[in-house]
């Protein structure tokens, strides 16, 4: 039993795995997770991390800042600024 099935997030599990394997096979999928704070939403992002880890796709990761709330797009400036050094290997469209 995995760690996961003690704390009854196997259906988050399995709905993480299934949007994995879609973008493995090139469909484009969300997946929204939350809640209350202390409920396990880390856990399953982590767990999803960890089987991106895995594999051959590239994690982009990032934590929301408090005080940047009320500014536009600063969540997708610190999930994509790592990447930015990246652009010229980028797939074409």
């Amino acid at each position: 039993m995995g760690a996961g099935d003690r704390h009854g997030r196997k259906p988050e599990q399995d709905a993480i795995a299934e949007l994995l394997a879609g973008a493995r096979a090139g469909s484009s999928s969300s997946l929204v997770l939350r809640g209350d704070p202390g409920i396990g939403e880390t856990a399953l992002l982590d767990h999803a991390a960890a089987a991106i880890g895995a594999g051959d796709m590239r994690l982009l990761r990032a934590t929301g800042v408090e005080y940047e709330a009320e500014l536009p797009f600063s969540g997708l400036q610190l999930l994509l600024r790592p990447a930015l050094g990246r652009r010229a290997a980028r797939p074409e469209a």
